[in-house]
C-alpha cells in the first residue's frame, strides 16, 4: 500500500514539473534601473507587474534588485517614483491604473498645483519559471512644462504679479501613459527677477485638449500706488497647437494710465533632451 502512495506522489509531482495547467509557475527578475534622467529627490520607485489575470505584483524599490517570485509569462511592468502628492488608483488593473493630482474645488472652480516630478517607463518581460530574466528600465519626466516670462513696460511699477492658467489635466493614465479627461485651474505666482521682470516655471500633466475646453490665462498686477489691474489672455490656439514636452512664453505688458495691452513675444516649444533640475 505504502510503494502505492509513494508511486501516485511521484507521477504527480512529475506531471507538475511538466507545466501542466493546474500548476503555477514563478521566476526572478534582475532589475536595473538607468537613472540619467531622475533627479536626487527620486528615493523610491514602484515597480508593478502585470501578468495575465493574476493579481498585479507591486514592489517598492530603491535601486537595482532581484525580485523573485514574480508571475511566469509575458509581464508588463511599469515603474513610476513613489510621490505622495498623488493618488494611484487601480494599480492592480493593468487597463485602468492611473494617477490622480490632488485638487480643491471653491465654488464652481476645480484648483490644482503644480504637477510634481513623475517619472516612468514601461517594459514588457518574458518571465521563465525557475529561471531568472535581466530588465532594464529608464524612466523619464512625463510632464508638460511651461516657462512664463513676464517683461513690463509703460508708465507704471509692478510690485506682484499672479496668474490662472485654466485647461490643466489632473489625471494620468498608466496604461496608455496619456492624461485623462479633466480639468482644472492651476494658480502661481511670480517671481520678481528685477523690475517689472517677473517668471514663473509650473509643471502639468497636460493640458484638456477636448474642443471647447479653453486655455485662459489670467494675469493680476499689483501696482506700487495700490491700484490692482488683471487681463485675460486666450492662449487655446497656442496651447491646442503645441505638442513638445517644454514651452517657453514670453509675453510683454504694457501698462499706460492703467489701460493694459498684452503681446505674446515669444513661443517656444522643445522637448526634455538633456534633462537638468
Amino acid at each position: 500500500m505504502r510503494k502505492i502512495l509513494v508511486i501516485a506522489g511521484l507521477i504527480c509531482l512529475c506531471s507538475c514539473t511538466e507545466f501542466s495547467e493546474n500548476c503555477h509557475y514563478t521566476g526572478v527578475v534582475d532589475l536595473s534601473i538607468d537613472k540619467a534622467n531622475l533627479n536626487s529627490e527620486t528615493k523610491s520607485m514602484k515597480a508593478v507587474f502585470f501578468c495575465g489575470g493574476n493579481p498585479a505584483l507591486n514592489f517598492t524599490i530603491h535601486g537595482d534588485t532581484v525580485l523573485s517570485s514574480i508571475n511566469a509569462g509575458n509581464n508588463n511592468v511599469l515603474l513610476i517614483n513613489d510621490i505622495s502628492e498623488v493618488s494611484f488608483e487601480n494599480l492592480n488593473s493593468k487597463e485602468s491604473a492611473q494617477l490622480s493630482l490632488k485638487t480643491v474645488t471653491k465654488g464652481e472652480k476645480v484648483y490644482v498645483t503644480s504637477a510634481p516630478l513623475i517619472f516612468t517607463d514601461k517594459k514588457d518581460v518574458n518571465v521563465l519559471p525557475f529561471d531568472t530574466v535581466k530588465l532594464r528600465l529608464k524612466p523619464i519626466s512625463t510632464e508638460k512644462k511651461i516657462n512664463f516670462n513676464f517683461k513690463i513696460k509703460g508708465d507704471a511699477s509692478v510690485s506682484a504679479l499672479s496668474a490662472e492658467l485654466s485647461g490643466i489635466q489632473t489625471k494620468y493614465s498608466l496604461s496608455s501613459m496619456t492624461p485623462l479627461p479633466s480639468e482644472a485651474i492651476l494658480p502661481f505666482d511670480g517671481t520678481m527677477n528685477d523690475k517689472n521682470n517677473f517668471s514663473k516655471a509650473i509643471y502639468t500633466l497636460g493640458l484638456n485638449q477636448k474642443t471647447g475646453v479653453k486655455k485662459v490665462l489670467t494675469i493680476s498686477l499689483n501696482l506700487s500706488d495700490q491700484i490692482n489691474i488683471s487681463q485675460n489672455i486666450d492662449l487655446t490656439n497656442r496651447f491646442d497647437n503645441s505638442e513638445g514636452a517644454i514651452i517657453d512664453c514670453t509675453i510683454i505688458i504694457t501698462i499706460n494710465n492703467s489701460q493694459v495691452n498684452t503681446i505674446i513675444q515669444d513661443w517656444t516649444t522643445h522637448d526634455w533632451g538633456t534633462i537638468n533640475f
